[in-house]
């Protein structure tokens, strides 16, 4: 993860990770990403959105979650934090709110919400995914709930406590399966 405050050399960074790219074959990578890949044309968005965020920036936040919206029908706040070589392997209608935290290395696929339990009254809180994690299909990860490193949750789940590391859960609510 990163501090809230991003400067410009951590944005390539973490543009690069995202890209895959060594040092050398960083513009021939990403241009050739910006062409084929729709994963990667959101995780560029998010980052631009968080990097444009913590510096004031409200005008091209809009603009950028205006598109992030209009080409995806994604919405992934820019006060989430998300880690290195995320991957949306199917981006379309996937929600992320405001306070998730999403470590490196983590697939979501499409249809997939993680955010706050939206409990009128109380404290929202929200999910910590740890690194490696896969979240399939139309699963949903509400409330202060943690996904331990290299678990899976299945599509359709509904997880609304935590999930031990090297685990599957699937259902709804979501069980430990095999």
């Amino acid at each position: 993860m990163y501090d809230f405050r991003m400067s410009r050399s951590e944005l390539l960074e973490l543009i690069r990770s995202d890209a895959g790219a060594e040092k050398g074959k960083f513009f021939l990578k990403v241009a050739k990403k910006l062409l084929i890949s729709n994963s990667f044309k959101l995780i560029l968005n998010y980052r631009l959105g968080y990097f444009f965020q913590t510096r004031g920036n409200a005008w091209l936040c809009k603009l950028l979650k205006h598109r992030q919206i209009k080409r995806h029908s994604c919405q992934i706040s820019y006060k989430a934090k998300i880690g290195k070589k995320i991957s949306f392997p199917h981006p379309i209608a996937i929600v992320i709110g405001d306070g998730v935290q999403i470590a490196d290395r983590v697939k979501i696929w499409q249809q997939v919400t993680i955010g706050s339990h939206g409990k009128a009254g109380t404290d929202l809180q929200y999910p910590k995914i740890g690194s490696g994690v896969r979240i399939f299909t139309g699963a949903v990860v509400i409330g202060d709930v943690q996904l331990g490193e290299n678990s899976t949750v299945g599509a359709l789940s509904l997880v609304t406590r935590d999930v031990a590391p090297n685990s599957t859960v699937a259902g709804a609510p979501a069980k430990p399966i095999r």
